[in-house]
């Protein structure tokens, strides 16, 4: 069996009549299993509106394949007499935003340079956007891009 990591993730509250606890109207969040494979580059999620998705039977056998694993619970697990399912869907969304998320590795920005210069001559402006995280790295890998590019 593959190692899991709880993920606790921040979601958009509800309105103001729908039926969660009061916890759960002022600090809405889910929670999620990740099973990481050895290289996060690819990942898939699991999830069903009101079923806990954390210990899905494909945890330990999509690592193995490679492919990291997120099991999402969404703000209704075990409960669905209130289900919106606009909600799940903001709430499938912080799951994908989260892998998203998981930043650049300083090979990934070299890759890029190295893209950018191959292919900088045929244009008259290039321009690179790097994801937002939590953690607000962009600016550090705007930096390192910058690096590399004047290294070429």
């Amino acid at each position: 069996m593959s190692e899991r990591e709880l993920v606790v993730l921040d979601v958009k509250p509800g309105g103001a009549m729908e039926s969660q606890s009061g916890l759960m109207q002022k600090w809405p969040r889910i929670y999620c299993a990740l099973a990481p494979a050895a290289d996060r580059k690819a990942a898939a999620i699991v999830v069903h509106p009101t079923s806990n998705f954390m210990g899905h039977y494909l945890m330990p056998h999509l690592p193995a394949a490679g492919v990291s694993l997120l099991g999402l619970n969404t703000r209704y697990v075990g409960n669905d007499t209130m289900l919106l399912f606009e909600r799940v869907i903001q709430d499938l969304g912080a799951g994908v935003r989260y892998l998203r998320d998981e930043g650049y590795e300083r090979g990934d920005i070299s890759e890029w340079a190295r893209r950018i210069a191959e292919h900088a001559s045929d244009c008259e402006d290039v321009f690179v956007y790097f994801k937002h995280e939590k953690a607000g790295r962009g600016a550090e890998f705007a930096r390192m891009l910058g690096q590399d590019l004047s290294a070429t």
